[in-house]
């Protein structure tokens, strides 16, 4: 279980989304009347499972139903882009204690012009 995946005959590969050199490779084996599916890590086959053709047939059904289930899920960005337009109207809103320092003195007025002569000069 240790070989390279290059001294295999021909199969079918999935990666691993997450990287890490992880992957499924699917291959099958007539003289055997089974389907193998092995794990890998980077060059080395972690773990075997030799399906015959009912077993294959229910984890293709299996893979189909959860498939839909992951179809049917609303898109990661989908749930992103409405956060971000709320994280964008919270941070547009004034925060909690100034509003209520608001509320006490009321309206904020606008600053008074500045004097037309300059202050602290001694005439």
């Amino acid at each position: 279980m240790t070989a390279s995946p290059q001294t295999h005959r021909p199969g079918g590969w999935v990666l691993d989304r997450r990287g890490l050199g992880r992957g499924v490779r699917v291959t099958h084996h007539p003289e055997l009347g089974v389907v193998n599916l092995s794990v890998w890590r980077e060059s080395t086959c972690v773990g075997t499972v030799h399906l015959t053709g009912a077993a294959t047939a229910q984890l293709i059904g299996a893979l189909s139903t959860e498939l839909a289930h992951l179809g049917a899920a609303p898109s990661p960005t989908v749930g992103l882009v409405a956060l971000e337009e709320r994280i964008t109207a919270l941070e547009g809103r004034r925060p909690a204690w100034r509003r209520a320092i608001d509320r006490v003195t009321g309206p904020r007025r606008r600053p008074l012009p500045p004097p037309p002569y300059p202050l602290h000069v001694v005439r």
